[in-house]
C-alpha cells in the first residue's frame, strides 16, 4: 500500500467512538493499493513481474500489473514506456552533468537532483547502482575524506541554509553550520 493521506492520531484505537469516526472516514482515501498478493496468486501470475521484468523496472512493473488487473495483454507494451529508475536511460550528457554535480555539491543528493533536473530517487539509484562502481567515486570519496580532515573541527565551512561562509554557528547534533540570521528556531 502507498499512503496518500494519514488520518489524525488516535482515530483507529478501537473504542466505540473511534469506530464511528473510522466508519465515517471510509469514504476518504487513505492509501492506494499498489500490489495485491492474493489477486496475483489467483491469476496464476504472482511471479510474472519478478521473473520477467528487468530489475530497474520491477517496482513500476508491479504497480502497472496491479492496475492492469493482473492480466498480460498490453502489460509489456505499456511497461516499455516507463523510464527506468536507475539512470540506465540517461544520455552521456546527463551522466556528465551528474558527475559534475556530485563533485560540486560533494554528495548532497538533494542539490544534485535539483541541478540535474532528476528526482532524488533517480539520482540515488544512479549513485548507488552505477556511480559507486567508478573510479570517479573512489576519487570523490578520497577528496571528501581529505576535506573533512582539513577542517579542524569537522564542521561545514558554509551555511547549510544559504551556502555562504562567514561567521557560523556549529550544530551540536550534526556537522552542519548556520548563520545566526538563517536559523529559524
Amino acid at each position: 500500500y502507498q499512503a496518500t493521506n494519514i488520518p489524525p492520531a488516535g482515530i483507529f484505537s478501537g473504542n466505540e467512538t473511534d469506530t464511528l469516526k473510522e466508519n465515517s472516514l471510509k469514504s476518504d482515501l487513505y492509501y492506494e493499493q499498489v500490489w495485491d498478493p492474493k489477486r496475483a496468486a489467483a491469476s496464476g501470475k504472482a511471479d510474472l513481474v519478478h521473473m520477467t521484468v528487468l530489475h530497474n523496472r520491477k517496482e513500476a512493473g508491479m504497480v502497472h500489473f496491479h492496475r492492469c488487473d493482473y492480466t498480460i495483454p498490453g502489460f509489456y507494451t505499456d511497461l516499455a514506456e516507463v523510464p527506468p529508475l536507475d539512470g540506465t536511460d540517461w544520455s552521456k550528457e546527463e551522466k556528465n552533468l551528474f558527475n559534475e554535480s556530485i563533485w560540486s555539491y560533494r554528495k548532497d543528493i538533494g542539490k544534485v537532483a535539483k541541478h540535474t533536473g532528476k528526482s532524488i530517487n533517480n539520482c540515488l539509484a544512479y549513485y548507488y547502482g552505477s556511480f559507486k562502481q567508478t573510479a570517479d567515486y573512489a576519487r570523490l570519496k578520497s577528496v571528501c575524506s581529505i576535506e573533512e580532515k582539513q577542517t579542524k573541527d569537522g564542521y561545514a565551512d558554509y551555511c547549510a541554509v544559504c551556502d555562504d561562509g562567514g561567521e557560523l554557528l556549529c550544530c551540536d547534533g550534526c556537522k552542519n553550520a548556520y548563520h545566526l540570521g538563517c536559523l529559524d528556531p
